[in-house]
């Protein structure tokens, strides 16, 4: 990203586009893991799959405060040593293995290992990847500050744009089918019911859900609730630390809505949103939605 940020904008976009393809070809070679990059990748009982801004901050907080509450401790301000701890890997594959730099990419470093794959219990968390891909762009344009193009710009991007999201989540989808050990999350029901869908997430996760602490947990990671301590700096995690107090569209967790794309986008952009997202494989269950290839 550093290198191709200094080219000329004509240029950038022709090495990202070239960059893509020879990514786009390698992918289905490039399966294995030779050197993990996160702890746990050979060790999890539990994985979390998810493309970026699809709930996954949300879930991690609910965990982490559902284990304190058990042991009658207070929420902890880091959350990966109770994820550690419980087995639970929270992965993006195939997603960040596509952005990933060419030497990690090709050893595979961001993919869950295929023994873990197919030893532990896979729990898909999956999102609109039109709601996703906004999401995304105020994550990469205010809070890493990745890309600095428009939304409508972001939204044909190879690399990080909604075609990708949708082929990677589709990816995700025909390795899994018939998996006896796999969960479907939607950050939409979880939305909804966040109590019922986290519960369901716990007994599959580990057999059983203590409702006292499930209830304390959802109301401690409440959208209000996390919003008020990422300004507060309650978590050490850089990756839950606010950018810019002032931009509200800089915070780690920033609306926590639903079916809100529209509101971004242009009416062509829409358009082409609405085709991408046809192609999404039903196995994700959005009204709409089926593998329909773009015509």
């Amino acid at each position: 990203m550093p290198r191709l940020a200094r080219l000329p904008s004509a240029s950038r976009r022709w090495a990202a586009r070239f960059d893509a393809s020879l990514r786009s070809r390698a992918e289905g070679l490039v399966r294995w893991n030779l050197a993990p990059m996160y702890d746990g990748m050979r060790s999890a009982r539990v994985i979390v799959i998810s493309t970026p801004k699809c709930g996954r901050t949300w879930l991690r907080a609910l965990l982490s405060a559902y284990d304190a509450y058990r042991a009658g401790a207070p929420p902890p301000r880091r959350l990966e040593a109770t994820e550690r701890r419980l087995g639970v890997l929270f992965s993006h594959d195939r997603w960040e293995h596509a952005a990933a730099p060419w030497p990690s990419f090709m050893l595979g470093r961001c993919l869950v290992p295929r023994d873990r794959r197919e030893g532990a219990k896979v729990v898909l968390l999956a999102r609109d990847p039109r709601d996703a891909f906004v999401s995304l762009y105020f994550e990469l344009s205010r809070r890493q500050r990745w890309f600095s193009g428009t939304m409508d710009d972001m939204l044909r991007h190879p690399t990080f744009g909604l075609s990708r999201i949708v082929d990677v989540m589709n990816g995700w989808a025909a390795e899994c089918n018939g998996s006896q050990r796999l969960a479907l999350l939607r950050y939409e029901d979880l939305h909804e019911d966040p109590e019922t869908r986290f519960r369901g997430f716990l007994e599959f996760a580990f057999g059983s859900a203590d409702r006292e602490a499930l209830e304390r947990a959802v109301q401690f990671a409440s959208f209000g609730r996390l919003r008020q301590l990422e300004a507060e700096g309650y978590f050490e995690e850089s990756a839950m630390r606010t950018v810019n107090p002032g931009d509200p569209d800089s915070y780690k967790v920033r609306r926590g809505e639903v079916g809100t794309h529209e509101e971004y986008l242009s009416k062509e952009a829409i358009a082409y949103a609405r085709c991408e997202f046809l192609r999404l494989d039903p196995l994700f269950g959005y009204a709409g939605a089926g593998g329909v290839k773009p015509t």
